[in-house]
């Protein structure tokens, strides 16, 4: 075996129906999300099988384990969005008890802390968006305040944040670091996947979201140097991968698809660099089985190359400690 200091690491933004505002949560969304409660037993065993230590972001009303307990539960401040149908808690009074297995995980997230292996980290409380109109930085410590609270108190101790929707908002890291958070995952550093890089800024959306449809089978390699990261007082770790789900009308483009990623990795873990894989367990709430063989062929892919170039799993929370002793 080699010695070697490549870093794998997978993330999942944990949050059914949080993520969606009430008024898209449509009949077919219900379904996919409903069907997380099967996806989350099953992505546990395949972690397990593969020895993968993955990061778990989720929201925090998530670890209410019913519907009545979430009402009364908003932080001292609420976010102002200027887009009323992004906050919540404007819609709690129409939830009803039956609609806890869209927005309850509390479960769920036993699951995950009792295998052992796996982080808890944040999502935010209520899927906060960081970039929108309105909301203020009061606001934003308000909720996340309250997420470490609940998880302290569920015995989760969140030291990893996932900003909702990939809305990374840099005026919000020294909150972050206020609050015991440590790392944060940041977005992809191609230019097709920022929101108005100096290509993408120029042109027009529909090109920009065509690059980055491209980017999952042939564009340019994602990965990131461990040690460059270490500098800042919360490190940025970007994304690496997004794990789309396996397409309905582009089957045949799969394969592309699935080397794409397996050439990621291995440019990773030959050169001492770390790849992060991540996706919503709700991707796979639609085509479970092939979604999760299509997961299934990339965690074996990093199986062996773990055996052959010490390609490591570890978790947003435990990087900064791993490269460090490295």
């Amino acid at each position: 075996m080699k010695e070697g200091k490549g870093l794998f690491l997978v993330t999942l933004d944990f949050e059914m129906l949080w993520g969606i505002e009430t008024a898209k949560a449509t009949p077919e969304w219900r379904c996919r999300v409903a069907n997380v409660h099967t996806v989350i037993p099953r992505l546990l065993e395949l972690f397990e099988r593969y020895e993968i230590s993955a990061t778990f972001a989720a929201v925090g009303m998530l670890l209410h384990d019913s519907v009545a307990s979430i009402r009364g539960s908003e932080p001292d401040l609420l976010p102002s969005y200027k887009d009323k149908s992004l906050s919540p808690y404007l819609s709690l009074w129409k939830f009803k008890e039956e609609d806890g297995v869209y927005y309850c995980g509390k479960h769920l997230l036993e699951m995950i802390k009792e295998a052992g292996r796996h982080e808890i980290a944040s999502h935010t409380y209520s899927h906060y968006y960081c970039l929108a109109e309105g909301q203020t930085q009061e606001q934003f410590r308000a909720d996340l305040g309250k997420n470490i609270a609940i998880a302290s108190a569920n015995k989760i101790k969140i030291g990893s944040l996932v900003f909702p929707r990939n809305e990374f908002n840099t005026d919000y890291l020294n909150i972050c670091e206020e609050l015991g958070i440590n790392v944060v995952r940041s977005n992809p550093r191609q230019w097709m996947w920022k929101d108005g890089g100096q290509m993408g800024h120029w042109l027009p959306r529909q090109i920009r979201r065509a690059c980055r449809l491209l980017d999952h089978y042939v564009g340019p390699y994602n990965y990131f140097s461990p040690q460059d990261l270490l500098a800042s007082p919360v490190v940025q770790l970007p994304a690496s991968r997004f794990l789309r789900p396996v397409s309905r009308f582009g089957k045949f483009l799969e394969p592309l698809r699935l080397r794409h990623i397996k050439n990621e990795m291995a440019y990773a873990a030959k050169n001492n660099l770390g790849y992060q894989l991540w996706w919503h367990p709700h991707n796979m709430g639609v085509d479970m089985d092939e979604n999760l063989a299509f997961l299934e062929k990339v965690l074996s892919h990093f199986q062996r190359l773990r055996e052959e170039y010490n390609f490591q799993s570890v978790t947003m929370n435990y990087f900064k400690t791993f490269v460090e002793r490295k």
